[in-house]
């Protein structure tokens, strides 16, 4: 479980990523981003040190949010889109 107030840091290949997926018609924003992280519906921490924390966005789509825990941060590596499993 991740405590707050935690600083949230975006490399520049994250903050580069907003742009990329909207040109493939995903928009996120860096309020989903951080809703992600802080209140994730799942996260796989099966390649840690880098965990996937992952948020229902609709029906279809989840935001997949890859992060590493540095001492009160959480930096922000990249996320990504990802299909819903198809339960509701």
């Amino acid at each position: 479980m991740v405590h707050f107030p935690m600083m949230i840091l975006f490399t520049r290949y994250a903050n580069d990523k907003f742009a990329l997926l909207e040109r493939h018609g995903f928009v996120v924003t860096k309020v989903q981003v951080e809703q992600a992280l802080k209140t994730p519906d799942a996260v796989d921490s099966s390649h840690a040190p880098v965990h996937i924390a992952q948020l229902r966005v609709n029906d279809e789509r989840v935001l997949k949010v890859a992060y590493k825990k540095e001492e009160n941060t959480m930096k922000v590596l990249t996320f990504y889109p990802g299909k819903t499993d198809g339960t509701a």
